[in-house]
């Protein structure tokens, strides 16, 4: 099978929530490394990002998912951190 790796920078989630998310869906590997089936994600560091006058928490995830899951994987971690705004 083949991989496809995705980098992706999230804004206004904290770090120790993708950690609790992809230690539900699968398991620490090594420090910040999470596995599942035909996925790894490695979780990076949390620093923060400047918006308009607002401090943010962004994280970089660095994905690596099998080509034949990466549609459903991918839209199941973005309706996860949705967020609504008003």
């Amino acid at each position: 099978m083949k991989y496809k790796k995705v980098e992706k920078i999230y804004n206004s989630f904290k770090k120790e929530e993708f950690i609790e998310y992809f230690s539900k869906i699968g398991y620490e590997n090594s420090k910040d490394l999470y596995v599942g089936d035909g996925w790894q994600v490695t979780v990076g560091d949390e620093g923060i990002r400047q918006f308009k006058g607002f401090s943010l928490p962004s994280v970089k995830l660095t994905i690596m998912v099998r080509e034949d899951i990466s549609d459903q994987f991918m839209r199941e971690l973005m309706v996860s951190f949705l967020k609504g705004g008003g």
